[in-house]
């Protein structure tokens, strides 16, 4: 019976531990310059703070602001509050939820519920650090 009892404790301690590690990965995305290439925008480069997240197209020049709010080490929460893009602005308002599915040292795999999603576009991508 101690054995059992043991081999659980120790079977806990190790998803803890594994757990932890994938939040700790995600840690190094909450702040800095990253970028990501979107269906139907093309190529968007991300400038994130604390509590900020501004989106710029540079090929089309648009340019959307967000705030954003961490709800986990690995999800989080993007309100836009602003943008440049008359279609871009009917969207004003929306929250966003976007859970970070895998993360490497240099890049994220995300997935999003996002009301801007149009019938068969994406709502998974990749986000690569550019600096932090």
């Amino acid at each position: 019976m101690k054995k059992i009892i043991a081999i659980g404790i120790l079977l806990s301690v190790c998803s803890l531990a594994c757990a932890q590690a994938d939040s700790l990965a995600c840690l190094k995305f909450h702040t800095g310059t990253f970028a990501y290439r979107n269906d139907s925008l093309g190529l968007i480069h991300i400038n994130r703070t604390n509590k900020r997240q501004e989106e710029i197209n540079k090929e089309k020049g648009i340019i959307t602001k967000f705030r954003i709010k961490w709800t986990g080490a690995c999800s989080y929460e993007l309100k836009q509050v602003w943008s440049n893009s008359k279609k871009q602005r009917k969207q004003n308002g929306a929250v966003n939820k976007v859970i970070i599915t895998s993360a490497t040292s240099d890049s994220y795999q995300f997935s999003c519920a996002c009301k801007n999603i149009e019938e068969g576009k994406n709502n998974t991508g990749i986000v690569v650090l550019l600096t932090q």
